[in-house]
């Protein structure tokens, strides 16, 4: 029905993953994604114990928005979100996102 594709693989040495953060869509190495959301997204936890929402925003638009303390929120993104982007080729031609092949299908 679909091959899989891959446009990156964790055994790589350079393993992509597109950035998420309040709809940021940079392709930028899986191993640098946090320091990516620190410093072009001007995130910081400077208060640890503090509560705070996930900003990641799939990309079929829904939010994550995840409370947690914002200590917790690198281990977060980098355990849920930052993984290396996976295509599917479908044989109509269509190439997209896991995420999105239960919707293809209408499933």
């Amino acid at each position: 029905m679909f091959e899989q594709t891959k446009k990156a693989a964790w055994d790589e040495p350079t393993a992509n993953a597109t950035c998420g953060w309040e709809g940021c869509s940079v392709e930028i190495q899986v191993e640098d994604i946090w320091d990516h959301i620190k410093t072009a997204h001007k995130f910081e936890c400077r208060m640890a114990d503090r509560e705070l929402r996930c900003g990641w925003v799939w990309s079929d638009g829904k939010a994550c928005a995840k409370k947690m303390k914002g200590s917790s929120m690198k281990k977060h993104v980098v355990n849920t979100h930052a993984k290396p982007t996976v295509f599917i080729q479908c044989r109509c031609g269509v190439s997209l996102q896991e995420r999105g092949l239960r919707r293809h299908y209408g499933l």
